[in-house]
Order: C-alpha cells, then sequence, then structure tokens
C-alpha cells in the first residue's frame, strides 16, 4: 500500500465543477494510478483500491474541488477515507502541494493542527560525564519552563512515548540522523524535566564527542518530537499583556533526543532553506520536490524489511523532519532556517538508494 508520488499537471479553473463518481467511472485502472493520492498495489485491477481521486479522467487536470474533497476526506468529511497511518502524512504532502498550487492552505496546515517534527532545547542541561564508563548523564528537556515560541513542556507529556518506545529513541548529534552517537540506557521524567543516560558509542564520532563534552563544549541538549496534545493556560502574574498565555504542551512524541553546541529555543526543522527573490522561490521549490521524492523512497525502503532495526530508526526520525519541511509553505517564503550542511545531508542520504 503505497502514496502516490505528487506531480503537477494543468489546473482546472478553480470554479470547474468536480464529479468523483463520474470522473472514476470512465477512467481505467492506468487513470487511477495518476489521478489518485493512494493505491493498493496488491490489488492493482480493482478500482476501489485506489484512493482520493482528484484529477480528470480525460486531461490529467488537477481539479480544486477535487482537491478539496480530498483534504476534507484526509480531516474526516463525510466518514473519512481508510488510509493505513504511515501512508498518511506523504498523502497530506502530495495533496498540499496541489492546494498550493492553487494558492490555497490545506486544512492541516495551521500552527495548531499540524505541527510535524520539531526541535526545542528547554533547559537541556548536562548533569555529568564518566569518562571511563562513556556515559553521558542530564537532561533532553526541562519542564515548566517557557521558550521563547511560548510553549512549555508539562510533567508527564513524554510519558508515554518512554513506555511504548522507548528501546527506539536514539540520542543523536545536532538532531543528524547522519550522525548517530548513542541509545539511552536510562530514560525517565522526574521533577526536573527528561532525564537521560547515554553510553557514547566507540566510534571516532563517539570519541571526539566525549573529548568536546570534557571541553565544554559540548553541555546543552534538546528533543525532536512531535506534538500531540497541548493547550493554552494562563501565564504567570508577572507576565506582559501579550503574553498572557503559554502553551502548556501535554503529551509529545519523542523521536529523539540531541546533544547540541546552544540551546536556542527552535522550533523549527532540522532541513530547510531561507528563500529571498523570484530565483530563491524556484529554490525553494526544487528542494520540497527533493523532500517529497526522499520522502517517498523512505515509505518504500521502510516496507522492504531488509535492514537493521537502528537503521530504520533512523530513517522514521529523518522522515518527520522531511515532513516538517514538506509542510512548510514555498509561495510564502518562510520555509524553516538552516545552513548549506543541512542541504547536503538530505542530498547525501538520497544517494544510499540510488
Amino acid at each position: 500500500m503505497t502514496a502516490i508520488p505528487f506531480k503537477h499537471y494543468p489546473l482546472d479553473a478553480p470554479d470547474e465543477q468536480w464529479d468523483a463518481n463520474a470522473e472514476v467511472a470512465k477512467a481505467s485502472t492506468d487513470d487511477l494510478r495518476i489521478m489518485c493520492t493512494w493505491d493498493d498495489p496488491t490489488k492493482p485491477e480493482q478500482k476501489n483500491s485506489y484512493k482520493l481521486p482528484h484529477h480528470k479522467a480525460d486531461t490529467y487536470h488537477t481539479n480544486l474541488k477535487g482537491v478539496m474533497a480530498a483534504g476534507n476526506a484526509i480531516m474526516g468529511a463525510r466518514g473519512g477515507v481508510e488510509i493505513p497511518k504511515y501512508d498518511l502524512d506523504a498523502v497530506k504532502a502530495h495533496l498540499q502541494k496541489h492546494y498550493h498550487e492553487f494558492g490555497r492552505t490545506a486544512p492541516w496546515e495551521s500552527k495548531a493542527e499540524w505541527r510535524w517534527y520539531q526541535t526545542k532545547n528547554t533547559g537541556g542541561k548536562l548533569k555529568d560525564v564518566d569518562t571511563t564508563g562513556r556515559t553521558v548523564c542530564g537532561y533532553f528537556a526541562s519542564f515548566n519552563t517557557k521558550d521563547s515560541d511560548g510553549d512549555m513542556f508539562a510533567p508527564g507529556c513524554f510519558a508515554k512515548s518512554i513506555a511504548e518506545n522507548k528501546d527506539r529513541i536514539m540520542h543523536l548529534l545536532q538532531h543528524n540522523t547522519l550522525q548517530p552517537i548513542g541509545r539511552p540506557t536510562v530514560l525517565k521524567e522526574d521533577a526536573q524535566g527528561l532525564y537521560f543516560e547515554t553510553p557514547i558509542a566507540n566510534t571516532q564520532l563517539g570519541d571526539d564527542v566525549l573529548q568536546l563534552y570534557r571541553d565544554g563544549v559540548y553541555k546543552e541538549h534538546s528533543v525532536g518530537f512531535e506534538m500531540i496534545n497541548s493547550h493554552p493556560e494562563p501565564a504567570s502574574p508577572e507576565s506582559s499583556a501579550v503574553e498572557a498565555y503559554v502553551n502548556v504542551i501535554k503529551e509529545a512524541k519523542l523521536w529523539e533526543g540531541s546533544t547540541v553546541t546552544w540551546g536556542a529555543n527552535s522550533n523549527t526543522p532540522f532541513i530547510g532553506v531561507k528563500t529571498r527573490g523570484i530565483a530563491s522561490q524556484q529554490t525553494a521549490a526544487n528542494i520540497l520536490d527533493e523532500a517529497l521524492e526522499r520522502s517517498t523512497l523512505i515509505y518504500k525502503q521502510l516496507h522492504r524489511g531488509n535492514l537493521h532495526d537502528d537503521t530504520y530508526t533512523l530513517l522514521e526520525i529523518e522522515l518527520k523532519q522531511l515532513q516538517a519541511l514538506l509542510a512548510a509553505r514555498p509561495c510564502d517564503n518562510t520555509l524553516p532556517a538552516t545552513d548549506d550542511a543541512g542541504l547536503s545531508v538530505l542530498r547525501s542520504i538520497n544517494n544510499l538508494f540510488k
């Protein structure tokens, strides 16, 4: 079962009518592989194996009302649509690009509804370094600490992730999936925050990381997570009127904790780009195309089952980072910022599948 990759086709007029049943009736299954957003390749001869049509059968033109009908179904309209959870993100990314072609915003794009993979440092400090045992102890995040985005982790927000997924949570360097430095053997919440103990890998990178801890270069930590549940609550009495509320994160799906050079209170994906001017808009579009292609490759790889568990874990983390990039809108020139290293990571990983 797969999400069908995005491809640009001519656009219908925005007020052009749409009849999904009529379009599917006159389409062949080959047409449906182009017209839809998701298919079940185990039953390619059956029309009901293809979901969320939004292209015309005769011209393949993209129809805005078809896109909106598919988007609304994703959000649960008319009973929703049955698509595996692990394909849903790629389906959203496909439809979102069509929304943008018409200058529209997908219904899941608001900050409250679609907050993908994020990184935050809110007091993630170093506690101890055991050079003999190669173990680093500290906090990936602290509780009840408001960051520059007005967010604050609440005690218990990581409890479900730890209980259900502790053995798959990685310790990375700078949120980079090409630089895993270990896996926490202790990961728990205490009164202060999210506490960890990680034996650093016996590799050249691990040796360098330990040395930089000893030299005081590394002393901050951060988390990579997905927002599950948050709620605005009144801020402290001394806060200004503008800061009257704080967004309390009640539940977050933890993907990884990272050693970071400094702990800016970031709320941005790992991979992104700043754009300026028309030429830069094209660059942004190219990067999004590359990210969508890369996401599709990872989805296919995750279903093959021929890699080690740790590699799959890193691919899943990277997939969430790519989804964060895809959630940015190319039309408003506000893609998340990064340096050239972030883009080189994306391209170098892509080479693994060529």
